[in-house]
């Protein structure tokens, strides 16, 4: 390039960016003769890429410098991976901000409203001075519509705490099995109630474009929201059809309460279809493009719609390198845990391992109906469940001959040997101590699905 070196910074560089470069050229060589520097230029396209130069000065006997080489490198793939790292650590803090302000904010509300309702139970229940007909039934419906209030914030408290501070990239997730682990995660009277609601719907799968977290908090509240409407003698039905909306093919949800009684029963709406009563659904499904959605003439239900991917992926059809259970089919881990910030962290460690299939139970009952059903290739079990001792859960399982070759993992916070050899003794295969060792863990769970996994690493 023939015009001058100055020129050529002037009408290449960055504006902001030409101080920094004349201020490293007037400045002397360090002793050693090197430097770098780091700078943005505009290409005739009107592109902008960043640039960094190396380079050695080579002096003579007498100090002087005779001649300088160095390299010029394009570092703009790393420089903007560096800022969108810092794009996205900064809106973690700000989501965790607000997460933490809803949360107190929340406390703040439940404790007056718990008092509330307190006070309107005692009025009811007051047998010295017993309210009147009209008064009774006023009072209830405060007190249904305080309780109603009270679940909501309760809610919106556990969606503030759960929710990830920085989401990650939506994935292709089977719609099927989504549901069945947000089922598995309901409370036990819940998830009595739709025993069968799934029953025949994998002959139909269906892939969508979704954050695992998210989702499953949403499905969660879905399904919770139409349960907790349900008379006597109603069953749970979920359904998807594809459907496309504003151009992007999709699948619309259906979550429905199965009736025994005639077509005509059907005449009370179980939630809003635009999402008024469907408690946090709407802002959970809103960040991954998802929308709760009415559909014409149906009044008892939720549905909601969520995108595909734009080329169905075969997650099933083929093995997973590094993650299949020797068959063919995906690695499945169950962890069983009671504490929800144990769970979550663990969720987010195999958020980091996507070809593997989380599921989680919280109690020992409900690890011994999924473990049944799922027949997982490893289960990870906290010793001290509410209901049931990790112990027995593990022997309980080990008797299912369906369960022969699973992995069994003791977790716990109990360090000291005497508790690490009962464990051993008793059955397990390995005994993980809390807090968990990330690094560990990852190269234990990666063995474990590459079938390199031998026991114990001594």
């Amino acid at each position: 390039d023939p015009r001058p070196y100055e020129d050529l910074v002037r009408q290449t560089t960055v504006a902001e960016d030409v101080p920094g470069v004349n201020t490293v050229l007037a400045t002397p060589l360090d002793a050693d003769g090197a430097y770098s520097h780091e700078w943005r230029v505009r290409l005739p396209s009107g592109e902008m890429r960043w640039l960094t130069a190396y380079g050695q000065a080579t002096r003579d006997d007498a100090g002087s410098v005779v001649s300088v080489g160095g390299v010029t490198v394009d570092v703009t793939d790393r420089k903007e991976a560096q800022l969108l790292a810092a794009e996205r650590a900064q809106q973690e803090t700000v989501a965790r901000a607000k997460a933490e302000f809803l949360s107190g904010l929340g406390r703040e509300w439940r404790s007056p409203l718990r008092q509330t309702l307190s006070g309107l139970r005692q009025l009811l229940d007051d047998t010295e001075d017993p309210p009147t007909l009209r008064q009774a039934q006023k009072l209830r419906q405060l007190l249904a519509l305080s309780e109603r209030l009270t679940r909501s914030i309760d809610e919106g408290l556990q969606v503030a705490e759960s929710a990830p501070g920085s989401p990650a990239p939506l994935q292709p997730l089977r719609l099927d099995r989504m549901l069945q682990a947000a089922l598995d995660q309901l409370d036990a009277p819940l998830r009595a109630r739709a025993a069968e609601a799934l029953s025949g719907v994998a002959e139909r799968p269906a892939t969508v474009m979704a954050e695992p977290h998210l989702l499953d908090q949403a499905l969660q509240r879905m399904l919770a929201h139409v349960l907790l409407r349900a008379s006597p003698g109603e069953t749970l039905a979920a359904s998807w059809m594809p459907e496309t909306r504003r151009g992007q093919a999709g699948w619309r949800l259906d979550i429905n309460l199965k009736l025994d009684g005639p077509p005509e029963a059907r005449d009370r709406t179980v939630g809003e279809p635009d999402g008024a009563d469907s408690g946090w659904a709407p802002y959970l499904l809103q960040p991954m493009g998802a929308e709760l959605v009415a559909v014409p003439g149906e009044t008892v239900g939720i549905h909601a719609w969520l995108r595909a991917p734009d080329a169905e992926p075969a997650l099933d059809d083929a093995p997973h390198p590094g993650s299949n259970g020797g068959d063919g089919s995906r690695y499945r881990v169950l962890c069983v845990e009671d504490n929800p910030v144990n769970l979550l962290l663990l969720r987010e460690l195999f958020g980091l391992r996507p070809a593997i299939d989380l599921h989680t139970a919280v109690d020992g009952a409900q690890a011994l109906t999924m473990a049944s059903r799922l027949q997982p290739q490893a289960i990870l079990l906290d010793l001290q469940l509410p209901d049931l001792h990790g112990t027995e859960v593990m022997l309980r399982l080990r008797a299912d001959p369906k369960l022969a070759r699973a992995h069994f993992v003791a977790l716990s916070a109990n360090a000291m040997p005497d508790d690490i050899g009962r464990a051993m003794h008793a059955g397990f295969d390995d005994y993980w101590t809390k807090p968990i060792d990330v690094r560990r863990f990852l190269d234990n769970i990666d063995a474990m699905a590459d079938g390199r996994w031998s026991g114990p690493a001594g």
